[in-house]
């Protein structure tokens, strides 16, 4: 559902469905990446690992590498598209955050 809504949302940017399908690909894949983590969590409570500093630090390395990893196809083509381009400004929260929001 995640990967069809988000999918929506970018064809304001591209004016295509078919596009950039990384967005489809990027929140498609997520549930098996929460599923690998479920099975290593549960193998490693098996072998006697206990909760600790280590073992969340461990949890938060795997979330940054397979986000990085994943958000490639999604977000490259994004950026290319034209998303470097976008300011901040344009929306109303950026707008009143720095200032330079107008009321016509």
């Amino acid at each position: 559902m995640s990967a069809v809504l988000h999918q929506i949302g970018e064809y304001s940017l591209y004016q295509n469905w078919t596009e950039n399908l990384g967005t489809l690909f990027f929140f498609g894949i997520q549930p098996f990446g929460i599923l690998l983590e479920k099975v290593v969590l549960d193998f490693a409570k098996k072998q006697g690992i206990k909760s600790s500093w280590w073992t969340r630090a461990a949890g938060y390395a795997w979330v940054w590498v397979w986000l990085s990893l994943t958000m490639i196809p999604w977000v490259d083509p994004v950026y290319r598209k034209g998303w470097r381009n976008y300011q901040i400004h344009k929306t109303v929260v950026g707008g009143l955050l720095l200032g330079t929001w107008e009321w016509k």
